[in-house]
Formats: structure tokens, C-alpha cells, sequence
């Protein structure tokens, strides 16, 4: 895996703006409440998972899953380097395959990611 050196430009600290994300703004929400209204039925009320597989029974199975391991980057994982790297792999995996990337931080992580796409100009 290619290693990017990331170089601090504080001079070009921008204000980060998040903007909503379009394909989430059609998900109704009403699912939850009808799972809420379950626990008042007199019934013995389904757990998370048997709601949803009562909800989804009628649909078809997509197939069979698969887990497939990334290579591991041998850097601290708050390094501003591994991070660029890290997001510069998604993004290369993720458009050789024509899907958008997707990568899931815990929020001190995702702060620092904000901040180097926000300077480093071909990362937009």
C-alpha cells in the first residue's frame, strides 16, 4: 500500500461545512416507532432483530456475505500520514470498482479526516 506523507498547512484551516447527504434524506424513520409501539402490545414484543426479520421476510435474500481483510497500515492510527493513506486507498479501491467510498470513524478520528480533506486539495 503507497504511503502518502501528509504536510500540514495551517495557514489554509478552513471552517468545516457538513452537508446533509441526499440519499439519507428519503428514509423514514417510521420503522422505529413501530417497534416502539411493540412493547406496549400484550403479546411478547419482538427483539430488534425479530422485528426486522418479520418486516423483511418477503423480501430476497441478496446472497451470500464475505469478509475480506485490507492490508494493515504499521502506522499509529491518529497519524495525519496513515489517515490521508488510508482515505487515498478508499478512494482508489472505491473507483476502481465505480462505488462511492465509504469509511467509518470514531469521532476523534473523523475530526482529523475532516480536517485533512479540507486542506489537502485533491482529496474534494
Amino acid at each position: 500500500m503507497d504511503i502518502t506523507a501528509y504536510r500540514s498547512a495551517k495557514h489554509l484551516r478552513r471552517s468545516i461545512e457538513f452537508k446533509p447527504l441526499p440519499f439519507l434524506s428519503h428514509i423514514k424513520h417510521d420503522i422505529d416507532i413501530l417497534w416502539e409501539l411493540s412493547f406496549s402490545l400484550t403479546e411478547p414484543e419482538p427483539n430488534w432483530q425479530g422485528m426486522m426479520h418479520a418486516m423483511h421476510k418477503q423480501c430476497i435474500h441478496p446472497g451470500q456475505s464475505s469478509v475480506v481483510f485490507l492490508p494493515m497500515i504499521d502506522m499509529a492510527p491518529t497519524d495525519m500520514t496513515c489517515i490521508l493513506s488510508t482515505l487515498e486507498y478508499f478512494c482508489k479501491l472505491a473507483s476502481k470498482y465505480n462505488a462511492p467510498p465509504v469509511v467509518t470513524f470514531d469521532q476523534p478520528l473523523f475530526w482529523k479526516a475532516s480536517e485533512i480533506i479540507n486542506q489537502v486539495p485533491q482529496m474534494r
